[in-house]
Parts: C-alpha cells; sequence; structure tokens
C-alpha cells in the first residue's frame, strides 16, 4: 500500500521522528551527519540504534537499505537526503589516528586499537580484556557512550535499590565502564597492586583484584562490586588517617563514587525529587 506523504513538515529541526514497520524513535541529525555506522536513533525504550539495526527492528531485515524502509513524516530518508532535509552520512566514518599510548597505563607498544575512537590499549589493561583476534573492536567507553550523552533516558533509583540488583549483562557492562574510568586516572595505579599495611586491616583489596573478580564474572550482585571498592579506600584512609597522603584515598574515593552515581543513576535521598544532572565525565 502506498504510504502516504504529510504536507507542511518543518524537516529543519535538530530531531526528527522515524518509522520503519511498527518501530518508532527519533533520529539525531547530528549524530546521523557522522556516518551510517553511528547509533542515531533513539527508540521508544531509550535504545540507541544505527538506521541498518533500526530497519532490522522495523522487520524489514531482509530489505538491506535503510534509506527506503525508514520513513519521516511518510517520506523515505533517501528522499530527504535528496531533498537537502538530511545530511548525506558517510557509510563510514572518517579514520581516526589511534593514540601510540595505551589509555590505562600510558605505556606503549603491543596496543590494541578502538575501530570507533582514537584511544588505544593493551589487551589486559581494557576491561574487559580485548580479544585480539577481532579485527573490528570498540573499547568499553564507546559502547557506553549513549549512558553519557543522553543521561536522561535513564530513570534515577535508590541506591539501596541497585546495589541488590543481580549481575546481569547491563550492570556488569556499567560496572566495567566505572571501573575502566577509575583506571584511566594515573593516581590509580597506587591502588593497582596487593597493599603492604604495617598493620593489617581484616582483608585487603586492590583494583586488580577487583578487575579479575570483574572479568571472571565473580560478582553475583552490583553490591559485591561496590563493596570491595569501597574496601580499597576504606582500608587506605584508615592507615594513612594521620598522614598527608590520605588525600589520594580520598580524590581516587570521590572519583569512582561520582561514576557510580551517575552510570547509575542513583537519586541522592529516597525523600528528594529525582533531578538527575549529568557530570561531565573526563
Amino acid at each position: 500500500p502506498t504510504i502516504p506523504r504529510e504536507k507542511n513538515v518543518n524537516f529543519n529541526l535538530p530531531k526528527l521522528p522515524v518509522t520503519c514497520g511498527e518501530a518508532k524513535g527519533t533520529l539525531d541529525k547530528k549524530q546521523f551527519k557522522q556516518g551510517a555506522q553511528m547509533r542515531s536513533i533513539r527508540t521508544e525504550d531509550g535504545k540507541w540504534l544505527t538506521p541498518r539495526d533500526f530497519e532490522i527492528r522495523g522487520n524489514h531485515a531482509a530489505a538491506k537499505n535503510w534509506k527506503l524502509s525508514l520513513r519521516c513524516h511518510g517520506w523515505t530518508l533517501k528522499e530527504l537526503i535528496e531533498a537537502g532535509h538530511l545530511p548525506k552520512p558517510p557509510i563510514t566514518r572518517k579514520k581516526q589516528k589511534n593514540s601510540n599510548k595505551c589509555e590505562v597505563c600510558r605505556q606503549e607498544k603491543q596496543l590494541v586499537f578502538c575501530s570507533t575512537c582514537s584511544r588505544s590499549y593493551h589487551q589486559n589493561c581494557h576491561i574487559p580484556p580485548v580479544d585480539a583476534q577481532r579485527s573490528q573492536w570498540s573499547c568499553t567507553l564507546c559502547r557506553t557512550k549513549a549512558w553519557e550523552k543522553h543521561p536522561e533516558s535513564q530513570p534515577c533509583h535508590l541506591e539501596s535499590e541497585v546495589l541488590k540488583r543481580p549481575m546481569l549483562p547491563e550492570e556488569q557492562l556499567k560496572c566495567e565502564l566505572i571501573l575502566l574510568k577509575v583506571y584511566c586516572y594515573s593516581q590509580s595505579a597506587f591502588f593497582a597492586q596487593e597493599p603492604y599495611y604495617t598493620q593489617d586491616p581484616q582483608e585487603h583489596m586492590w583494583l586488580n583484584k577487583v578487575k579479575e573478580r570483574l572479568n571472571k564474572k565473580k560478582y553475583h550482585r552490583v553490591q559485591g562490586f561496590v563493596r570491595d571498592m569501597r574496601l580499597i579506600f576504606l582500608n587506605n584512609k584508615a592507615f594513612y588517617r594521620n598522614h598527608k597522603f590520605i588525600q589520594l584515598p580520598l580524590k581516587i574515593e570521590a572519583i569512582f563514587e561520582k561514576y557510580f552515581k551517575n552510570i547509575f543513576s542513583i537519586q541522592e535521598t529516597s525523600e528528594s525529587v529525582c533531578q538527575f544532572k549529568h557530570i561531565i565525565m573526563t
């Protein structure tokens, strides 16, 4: 059947509604302009998809021509591109020059390059470890970019509820993102190895041990990961409580807590209205 094309539509808006079969979403022109491989369409359930992935969601996988499958107010995206209402996205993004230093340890040699951004990592510095056999690979920071760019798409939660969550794939990925971001701070290297204390705490904990447990999927709930991270700083604060060095564990602890609250969209108190404010994560 012929799909009617709506008249008198303002196609100059930065975001436009798109459909494909029963699938509905919103196309972000800025993302769309960067390339067909970019996740530029936000679905009704908050997921970000490439035009091809959106075509598949609309049950038009066999068509393999998203420019004709996807429509906006009845007009195909091909028609809107030809009319100048949409930018013509490059099929592949312009290749960026990758860094010659690992994003985590800042060392060179034997690096694995992210196919999406300019970052580089050693196979085991990245979280989770990189499968070196893969020709195309996106780092955790790129895979989770939508959470940071569009925090408003995530509802807020109480910390107590987040801690009780089972470690499903999304929770696992969020914990990997948090830990990777902590590692990317050069000063966090002090907490990477097993510490030596003249007075032993009841339980030692360090970043590499947390990473090993996370990589091996030893955490069954988010609470286990958060508990181990907090234990690192609790032990250090206790040992250095009367020393000027106390500032370092306080600083890295604050960085961890910031990422934990932002990435899991945690509201501060149960009484407060959830007004999640995105903090730019560097």
